[in-house]
Order: C-alpha cells, then sequence, then structure tokens
C-alpha cells in the first residue's frame, strides 16, 4: 500500500515483497533529518541581476585658451638682410644731370659763411674764406649776431637758368682766385616747406630784414613786407616785375628772369635767380644733413678747387658721405661731373 505522510511518500522495504506503510518510530529514528533532505535537493536558480545601463562618453576636453602652438620648426630662418648701400656717385650724377635737364631743377647755395659783400667775406679776417670746417658746420644755421642770419639764399639751376652766383665782382675774392666759389646741392623737396620767397636776380636779400629775429606777419625776411613788395631799387637794365615772388608763384617767378640781358665776362645779377630759405628755427644742426653732393665750378682756379675738396672731406668726417662734382653751366647734357683724384 502507498500512504503519504506530510507531503512526502515513503517506502517500507524491511518486509520482502510487500510493501507496506510503515509509521514507526525507528523508520523515523534510521531515515536523516529533513534539512538534510532539504539540503540534498538543488538550490532553485537565482535571478540574475538586472545588468547596468552602459556609461556615459567621457565629456569633450575643455577648450584651451591658448591656440594650439605649431611644432617648433627645425629649419633656420634666413639672416636678417643688411641695409640698403646709398647710391654711388655715378647714379647720383646721372640724377642731378636729368632733374638739371628737367622741370624740376637742382637747389644750389654757394658757400658764402656769414655772408658777401663788396670786402669780402663778412666776419672773416682779411675778407678771405674762412676754413672748410667753419664753412661746412655754420650751413644752415641761424645766427643771431646779424640781421640777415635767419635766412639763407640758393638759386634753381636747370637748363633754362643754369647761373650760379659768383663773386667776379668782389675784387679781393677775384683777385685771389675765389671768383667760383664751392657750393653744395641741397634736397629741394625736403625743404621746399622752407622758400619764403623767389627773386628773377639776385637781389641782395641780406639787405631785407626784418625788425625780429625771423620776422613776423607783418614781415618775410629777405623778401620785404606782408604784400613781398621789394623796398630796394631794381638791378641794373632789369625791365620786368622786380617784387619778390611768392612760394606758390614760383614758376612765375624763374618765366620772369632775363638772363639773356647780361653781357659776356661781366658779372651781372640778372644771371641766377635767387630763393630765400627762411632757416630761424633750423637750430644748430643746420642743413648738413640736406646735402646731396658739395660742387665746384670746371672753370674755378686751384685755390677754389682745392677749398672745395676741403669742404668735402670735413662732410666725410662728419658721416655725411657725398660726392664732389664739378658743375658747367655751359654743358646741356651733362653738368654735373665726377672730380677726378687730379683734378
Amino acid at each position: 500500500c502507498h500512504h503519504r505522510h506530510q507531503g512526502l511518500a515513503l517506502w517500507d522495504t524491511n518486509q520482502r515483497g510487500s510493501v507496506c506503510p510503515s509509521l514507526s518510530h525507528s523508520m523515523w529514528v534510521d531515515q536523516p533529518p529533513l534539512f538534510v533532505w532539504l539540503a540534498a535537493l538543488p538550490s532553485p536558480a537565482l535571478p540574475s541581476p538586472p545588468s547596468l545601463p552602459p556609461l556615459p562618453p567621457p565629456p569633450p576636453p575643455l577648450p584651451s585658451r591658448l591656440p594650439p602652438q605649431p611644432p617648433p620648426s627645425t629649419t633656420l630662418s634666413p639672416p636678417p638682410q643688411p641695409p640698403p648701400s646709398p647710391p654711388t656717385s655715378s647714379t647720383i650724377v646721372t640724377i642731378l644731370n636729368g632733374q638739371w635737364g628737367g622741370a624740376a631743377g637742382v637747389l644750389a647755395h654757394v658757400l658764402d659763411g656769414q655772408g658777401i659783400d663788396m670786402s669780402g667775406f663778412k666776419g672773416s679776417p682779411g675778407g678771405l674764406p674762412p676754413p672748410a670746417r667753419t664753412l661746412w658746420d655754420t650751413l644752415g644755421v641761424p645766427d643771431r649776431s646779424h640781421p640777415w642770419g635767419d635766412r639763407l639764399s640758393c638759386s634753381l639751376l636747370s637748363l633754362r637758368s643754369p647761373g650760379l652766383y659768383d663773386a667776379s665782382n668782389v675784387p679781393l675774392l677775384a683777385e685771389a682766385g675765389y671768383t667760383h666759389l664751392p657750393a653744395v646741392l641741397l634736397d629741394a623737396e625736403v625743404l621746399r616747406g622752407r622758400l619764403r620767397c623767389c627773386y628773377p636776380f639776385d637781389a641782395g636779400s641780406t639787405k631785407l630784414h626784418c625788425g625780429t629775429f625771423g620776422g613776423g606777419a607783418g614781415c618775410t625776411p629777405g623778401c620785404g613786407d606782408r604784400d613781398y613788395a621789394q623796398r630796394e631799387a631794381r638791378p641794373w637794365g632789369f625791365e620786368g616785375d622786380a617784387r619778390a615772388y611768392k612760394p606758390d608763384e614760383l614758376a612765375k617767378c624763374l618765366d620772369g628772369m632775363e638772363a639773356e640781358r647780361c653781357v659776356e665776362g661781366r658779372w651781372c645779377a640778372l644771371s641766377h635767380n635767387e630763393l630765400v630759405l627762411d632757416i630761424a628755427d633750423s637750430g644748430d644742426d643746420g642743413l648738413q644733413r640736406f646735402v646731396r653732393a658739395v660742387v665746384v665750378d670746371s672753370r674755378a682756379s686751384g685755390m677754389a678747387v682745392r677749398l672745395a675738396r676741403a669742404v668735402w672731406a670735413v662732410a666725410e668726417q662728419s658721416n655725411r658721405t657725398v660726392p664732389l662734382l664739378h658743375y658747367d653751366p655751359r654743358s646741356v647734357a651733362a653738368p654735373f661731373s665726377e672730380v677726378d683724384n687730379e683734378g
């Protein structure tokens, strides 16, 4: 027979050939405890823990405050270029000859020291030219020791007006061999703002000065009153307008020249024009830095050429490298040329 006890099926195998229920105490004593049976049962499978969600991607890197730097270059930088070389003497000569033959012209100043009158160089012992160092160092420097020390007289040289001041009318200088004096060529473009007036002849502007050094609203040194009216008599033989022309009338001033009235071999105030530059505020540096060349007339005596050479040497010593040139106003093609070592 088949019995159930507390939900468990038990079989008695003590008797052969029969299967009878037995609930005897000895049966339970011989059987293992219930927890042993329970332990022998297979453990139920535990549910797998839920899978975790995937990790979020890492945040992007913070932007750098500095832009990315290029990798260091392995190539060497080229060495710095040297400054351009100054133009050669031959180049300067070519430029000057071109300007002389064109509309621009070439601005020139005869080295006259503190001025020249009929007795020679003013302020120089014996009226002869002062030393070359003095002529160079005082170029364009204002001088309050005399009333005309606030201006500088120049001439604009060109094919149509080639004449330059000479001292053939000063007996002392002419006899000493200084008829043709050394001169310097100046940068006209830079000094354009200093032009105060122009005369179509030699006006002797040292006689025209103002009560105040450097002038004022009612007077322009070397040029006359506010209306530019010349206060001196016109040169002998001049028939045109003998007034001082204003800076914006430069072309008209040059057109008014009457150099053709001059007689060959005689000093003539009509042979060259006179441009008056203001130097009242030029300071102790003067105008040396605006010099383009030292020149001497091709007809000059040996004394004058030696003086020109001495001035040129002083310029070199003053770190102003400029050429020494001959000037031949009668040459149409090439009025300027280099002075050779023996010249």
